[in-house]
């Protein structure tokens, strides 16, 4: 598994986020957490209103489509990945037996340099609750299809129990408390299934200036974490995922993960559209 794969993996159980991957009142999960206090933690210096950050088009509206490419840099020295990401909205799908908004993704990830050099594919279907009034998204789960073993291909579907929230009815310095488990059938034993409780806070920083490859651009901070990730193995670890969502575009112009198991993974942004338009400051 490469980084970059991973890094996906884990933004998906955030957003949605993402991203959310990780990830209401539109119908499906009801998410267990706690009412935003907007208290600013000591260190947040921002203002602003994370809803402005919310585009219903890429959540809610069938047919949408995006095409990101980025940059993701590693600390440990691994070789810079160019991530192609080509997106789909669909809507008025079931997931789990609930109603949800699909999103589609297939991912290209291409390395070169002195550590290794390929390309790896993969695809995803994401599946969310949204509400839009109150500008809010749940992720229901997900499903992850990615290249197996002499030409195989591995598909594995995950169910997030309650649905996890990202909310974007935030003032600066706005947080909540989120807390889900993720459950995964074991792609090796039948039967058995791989269960992972994921908790942690999200804060809405606030509205900052920044600048990426692809331009200039005002966007909300949001902070995912320290999240907490526990496995039906016992395992432990944490990371924390930091993100600016691009003001009225809603897109991920930049990361930055600190997670032990991988070290620091920044990411930016060398050019996006939406429905063939490209974004601009």
């Amino acid at each position: 598994m490469t980084h970059g794969m991973k890094f996906t993996a884990l933004a998906c159980s955030l957003f949605a986020a993402f991203g959310l991957s990780a990830c209401g009142g539109g119908g499906g999960g009801t998410a267990a957490t706690s009412a935003g206090t907007n208290t600013p933690p000591s260190s947040v210096t921002g203002s602003g209103d994370a809803s402005v950050c919310f585009n219903p088009a890429l959540w809610a509206t069938a047919g949408t489509t995006t095409h990101v490419v980025s940059q993701e840099t590693y600390s440990d020295g691994t070789s810079p990945e160019t991530i192609t990401e080509d997106s789909t909205t669909l809507a008025g799908q079931i997931f789990n037996g609930s109603p949800a908004t699909e999103i589609d993704r297939s991912r290209t990830s291409v390395t070169t340099g002195s550590t290794g050099g390929g390309t790896t594919t993969s695809s995803s279907k994401e599946y969310y609750s949204v509400d839009v009034p109150n500008t809010t998204l749940y992720q229901l789960g997900s499903q992850e299809t990615r290249p197996g073993s002499f030409g195989t291909t591995i598909t594995t579907t995950s169910t997030d129990t309650p649905a996890l929230p990202l909310r974007f009815n935030l003032t600066a310095g706005g947080s909540y408390q989120t807390s889900t488990t993720e459950t995964t059938p074991s792609s090796t034993t039948p039967g058995v299934n791989n269960v992972s409780t994921i908790s942690g806070p999200i804060t809405f920083v606030g509205i900052e200036s920044v600048t990426i490859p692809a331009g200039t651009f005002q966007a909300c901070h949001m902070v995912f974490g320290p999240t907490h990730y526990q496995d039906s193995n016992g395992s432990n670890y944490s990371n924390t995922l930091d993100a600016w969502l691009g003001v009225g575009n809603g897109l991920v112009l930049k990361s930055h993960l600190v997670d032990a198991s991988v070290g620091n993974v920044d990411s930016v942004v060398t050019s996006a559209s939406i429905n063939g338009t490209p974004i601009t400051p």
